[in-house]
């Protein structure tokens, strides 16, 4: 869970909601 996208399927890794929601943000 190192390389998260944006244009990543968020049900690969629905456990980090935050990451998804906000990438540019991390």
């Amino acid at each position: 869970m190192a390389h998260i996208t944006s244009h990543e399927p968020k049900s690969t890794w629905p456990i980090q909601p935050q990451l998804w929601t906000k990438p540019q943000s991390h």
